[in-house]
């Protein structure tokens, strides 16, 4: 995933080397009580909270109130910018910005910058840096054509993907600074 978040996901389990502040050295072992308990402490957001229990146990209660939750800033994204919705459902939208959180991956081909070394945009990511769904995929899931998917739907879901994304990128930091 773009946000980093498979590094802190394999932690769990896996013994790493640390060196503490006197100079001794240990080893750190997280297992998923230890993920709970950080998801527990300090102020995360709602969406982050509901995010990590998502992506890192699975939990299809805690997935419902995520897609909720994103719904609900669909909505607030689609009243402000006077979204016509026609027959997409904003919950599909928030659906799709979820599962495609979960299973995105960096390239490989461009190490997730997006662009080769000629400067042209990387054509197995088409210049996003990361590998999900495909276009298509994304506008069949939500019952679209392409002609609407890419003219409306496409920017208004990158907005969608954004706010999960900071979801994610404060989930990261939040884990980072409860188990480092």
């Amino acid at each position: 995933m773009i946000w980093d978040i498979p590094a802190l996901l394999n932690t769990i389990g896996h013994t790493r080397n640390q060196l503490y502040n006197d100079n001794t050295a240990g080893q750190l072992n997280y297992h998923w009580e230890d993920i709970a308990a950080a998801l527990g402490m300090g102020n995360l957001p709602a969406e982050s909270y509901y995010l990590g229990r998502y992506l890192i146990f699975d939990d299809q209660a805690d997935k419902q109130k995520l897609i909720e939750l994103i719904t609900i800033e669909a909505e607030y994204l689609a009243e402000t910018h006077y979204w016509k919705l026609g027959d997409v459902s904003l919950e599909q939208l928030a659906l799709l910005a979820c599962e495609e959180l979960k299973i995105m991956s960096v390239c490989e081909q461009c190490d997730g910058l997006g662009f080769n070394r000629s400067g042209d945009d990387c054509s197995p990511c088409s210049g996003y840096g990361w590998k999900s769904y495909s276009e298509k995929d994304k506008y069949q899931f939500l019952g679209l054509d392409s002609k609407s998917w890419f003219r409306r739907w496409q920017g208004r879901y990158m907005d969608i993907l954004n706010y999960v994304g900071d979801a994610a990128y404060h989930l990261r930091e939040h884990l980072k600074q409860q188990l480092y």
